[in-house]
């Protein structure tokens, strides 16, 4: 039973983030620009790349 709500949460969070993605990628295309989704994702690439490289395992 617990594994259920785990997978249950983990879905809903993937289909929120899908969500949240779509909402602030299309504020950007009307806001600013085409090219601006690509460049936001990039740069949130390379600054999640850089904290998971940082992280050291405990144990």
């Amino acid at each position: 039973m617990r594994l259920e709500q785990i997978g249950g949460l983990l879905v809903t969070v993937c289909n929120v983030a899908i969500a949240v993605g779509a909402v602030v990628g299309g504020v950007l295309v009307d806001g600013v620009s085409a090219s601006t989704p690509v460049l936001v994702g990039g740069v949130t690439s390379i600054a999640g790349a850089a904290v998971l490289g940082t992280l050291r395992r405990q144990g």
